[in-house]
């Protein structure tokens, strides 16, 4: 059981300026792809430095079996840690002979991975102590919820799921926000914890080659959903309401986020690969084409020179896509709409169709006008000087890698969720 002992004395530990410098294997299984990325973290500095990254693709089918995707996400997965204890220590010797990669990180998106929140209220007409018994009953019943949400979605997959990370993220006291409760007096508290879960198949894939390559390294698990509120919380620390998208290459997942915690998360199977299928066969293009139309200044000029049945073709594989995004920004589990103001990160880029069916999406759902801000290579690198985004982009500016190593490079890799 998570204690809150545990919590708050993980929190003055990572606040105690020892083991600076960290160097890490970070790993982000995606829907369609794996990157692995080694990256030296040191806390008496702004920014992490990615030392060397490379992303490989699984050969997934037009018509998609998830036995067969899982085999070909775990080959992948198996070729990118070996390159890591081949190429990557050769890379990483020559940056620094001294070093030891000490951590690994992994983070795991749709489809293969479900982010859920529970929030658990406790409240008298009298006043009471808040004491480590009562925090800790109020997280073992969120507990018992989530174990409960993740029966229910093993049956509705017929897959096994494991929970990778569970974290209390949230503490209120008489409806404030909280870091140290222990001993205050109120008549309500509440307590928010989300739970990562995954597919037991990929998870214990991952555990395995961890221990056969990097059996030292101290492994941490986590959703890409609980990283990107941590970024975007990170990024712009005054927005406390918001909706974060994702698109992958095969899924596309959104995260609501209400007063700073997160709430509630959803996903379906489509995503950028899903619609390059589908456009490179009503286009009559090759599938690199497709993927290179959703983007710009592509879009923008295809849709003025193509054909009006090519048009009508387009837009009727669009048109499938923004049935399932209305059905996503919907689904809120509350019965408030989705919040105004979104961030988008997709893992292929494809900015001029993306953007475009997430505004009109959210507009057929809720009849309301949404700013999106895309979370780009440019806004992760706005700490950065010139100088050092000139080092990073010889490396990489795979936005998945940037979110992810400045993740690495915050206390809530280590376990530290609850903001302050």
């Amino acid at each position: 059981m998570l204690t809150l002992y545990t919590i708050f004395t993980h929190m003055s530990l990572f606040s105690s300026g020892k083991n600076n410098v960290r160097f890490g294997a970070l790993i982000e299984i995606g829907s369609g792809s794996v990157v692995v990325s080694i990256i030296k973290s040191d806390a008496t500095k702004k920014n992490p430095e990615i030392i060397w990254s490379q992303r490989e693709f699984a050969s997934l089918k037009s018509i998609k079996s998830h036995e067969q995707d899982d085999k070909s996400i775990m080959a992948v997965l198996m070729n990118v840690i070996l390159q890591v204890n081949s190429t990557g220590y050769k890379v990483l010797k020559a940056y620094d002979p001294n070093a030891r990669i000490g951590h690994v990180q992994i983070s795991i998106t749709a489809p293969w991975s479900y982010t859920i929140s529970k929030t658990i209220e406790y409240s008298e007409d009298q006043e009471f102590t808040i004491t480590a018994e009562l925090i800790n009953n109020l997280i073992a019943t969120a507990q018992k919820k989530v174990d409960k949400n993740k029966t229910e979605k093993e049956i509705a997959s017929e897959h096994g799921l494991t929970v990778l990370t569970r974290s209390v993220t949230d503490i209120r006291s008489n409806g404030y926000k909280t870091t140290k409760p222990l001993n205050q007096k109120a008549k309500a508290i509440s307590i928010t914890q989300i739970s990562a879960i995954a597919e037991t198949a990929i998870t214990d894939a991952v555990i395995d080659l961890q221990r056969k390559i990097l059996p030292n390294a101290n492994l941490k698990t986590f959703s890409f959903m609980m990283m990107f509120q941590a970024l975007v919380r990170k990024l712009y620390p005054q927005t406390n309401d918001f909706c974060l998208i994702d698109v992958t290459y095969e899924a596309t997942e959104i995260a609501i986020i209400r007063n700073d915690t997160l709430k509630y998360c959803t996903q379906t199977a489509i995503g950028v690969n899903t619609l390059a299928r589908g456009l490179a066969k009503v286009l009559s293009i090759p599938h690199e084409e497709a993927l290179a139309f959703m983007r710009e200044p592509y879009y923008s000029t295809a849709l003025k020179t193509l054909p009006d049945s090519k048009i009508m073709a387009m837009k009727e594989v669009l048109k499938n896509y923004q049935v399932q995004l209305v059905k996503l920004f919907k689904e809120t589990g509350d019965n408030l709409s989705i919040p105004r103001t979104m961030f988008l990160h997709g893992s292929a880029g494809a900015d001029g169709i993306l953007q475009t069916q997430m505004m009109d999406a959210a507009k057929i759902a809720t009849s309301s006008s949404y700013a999106i801000f895309e979370i780009s290579s440019e806004i992760l690198t706005k700490s950065y000087t010139a100088e050092q985004k000139k080092t990073l982009f010889s490396v990489t500016s795979d936005t998945s890698v940037l979110l992810a190593a400045q993740f690495f490079h915050t206390k809530e890799s280590r376990g530290n969720f609850i903001s302050k």
